[in-house]
């Protein structure tokens, strides 16, 4: 239902004759004026550009005010002229003004992706992804990426670069890429170069966060500040931040979270059950460089888990060592469990199988059930303790929680 207001205008007042087209005329300028928020807000089923959050307030806070200078209800015989429908339009924008943004971002992000679909396309090696393609165009004010490591986020900065430049919404010495190490500073910086002419990859700045720090301190100050001894040596760095996580771990309720961290929050956890083939999980497991605390690269995230563990609870324990009983034969290697607590002779192994008791699919079912029978019978003859655990414990959130 529209918004009522009361109606002031004297009969006097629509001298210039009678009829819907002049007393809308008459009414609408009084009342309605040729505001900018009228053309506006029935703009919004086609935007030249993203609908910010900040644009949107500034409409809200416009159009009320256009409204609360509306002193009048209008006449019924003015219901279907375009000046009251405006009216209307600005009244239904104010009931749900972000119900309006949403919409009319929605038909906006589903235009420009077809209108730079070539330029999403070819920018980077490989086409982006749908989700990538919407980081892109999406230009609110501030934008937050959430991403794993090694998922393409530096492929979506460079072609927002590009899309910024290619629609004219920013000029390239109005961009600062920023990361936080050399290495990646360095990528950047050979991705623009590669991607865009040389006088426009020229000055578009890309540095690191530590650089533009000191690049700002130097200007205020005058002078760039020393730095730490550990800012420039890794070795001094990896000892200050041991002395730093000991004094963390001295408060137990941050040592509890610490711990809670490096025991399984530390990498985006995959199961093998995940992935089609051997190469895709060998690529997750060598992406992430997955080591214990203790240092041994081990052969999934859930044996890291099961390492920090002990390592975080003072258990020493020893990965892949050789069985205390010579096993090898011509055909087989000696065995080598999992880890082995030398203080206690306790095996561990861990099984990647299934709450269905199934391996990956890339896995042999069958060599893998009787490479298992034969540790669980080896172990029994030789009465050395065996504990065992399993994939389906880590995805059901009960492996730590049964080893304790």
């Amino acid at each position: 239902m529209p918004r009522q207001h009361r109606w002031t205008l004297k009969p006097s007042e629509l001298c210039l004759g009678s009829g819907p087209v002049t007393e809308g005329l008459i009414w609408s300028r009084l009342h309605l004026g040729y505001s900018s928020e009228r053309t506006r807000i029935s703009g919004l089923s086609n935007l030249p550009k993203y609908f910010t959050l900040v644009e949107m307030r500034e409409l809200k806070l416009e159009a009320q005010n256009a409204v609360s200078q509306i002193e009048g209800n209008w006449p019924k015989a003015l219901a279907d002229t375009p000046e009251i429908q405006m009216l209307q339009g600005i009244l239904a924008f104010l009931e749900a003004p972000e119900d309006a943004r949403s919409k009319a971002n929605d038909i906006y992000i589903a235009g420009e992706l077809i209108r730079s679909h070539k330029l999403l396309d070819t920018i980077e090696n490989r086409p982006l992804t749908e989700e990538q393609r919407k980081a892109v165009v999406i230009d609110e004010h501030r934008n937050l990426v959430v991403a794993a490591a090694g998922s393409g986020k530096t492929s979506v900065i460079v072609a927002k670069v590009g899309w910024l430049l290619h629609r004219g919404h920013r000029k390239p010495s109005e961009l600062l890429l920023l990361t936080f190490a050399k290495d990646a500073r360095n990528e950047m910086k050979e991705r623009i170069k590669s991607r865009f002419d040389t006088a426009i990859a020229h000055k578009i700045t890309v540095t690191t966060f530590h650089a533009l720090g000191m690049a700002i301190i130097g200007k205020v100050e005058g002078k760039r500040p020393s730095l730490s001894h550990a800012a420039e040596d890794k070795r001094g760095l990896l000892e200050l931040l041991k002395v730093i996580i000991a004094d963390l771990f001295a408060d137990s309720r941050i040592s509890t979270i610490l711990r809670d961290w490096f025991q399984g929050e530390f990498v985006p956890y995959k199961s093998e059950h995940e992935f089609k083939c051997w190469g895709e999980y060998h690529d997750y497991i060598r992406k992430f460089d997955i080591r214990s605390l203790q240092g041994e690269t081990v052969r999934s995230l859930e044996e890291c888990e099961i390492a920090n563990f002990l390592y975080l609870n003072g258990i020493e324990y020893k990965y892949e060592a050789p069985y205390q009983r010579d096993t090898a034969t011509s055909v087989k290697r000696q065995y080598k469990p999992d880890f082995h607590l030398p203080e206690h002779d306790i095996y561990i192994e861990h099984f990647g199988l299934d709450v269905d008791g199934s391996t990956a699919s890339f896995v042999d079912q069958e060599k893998y059930d009787r490479d298992m029978k034969w540790k669980r019978k080896l172990h029994a003859e030789h009465e050395t303790i065996l504990i065992e655990t399993f994939s389906h414990e880590r995805a059901d959130g009960k492996l730590l929680r049964n080893l304790k």
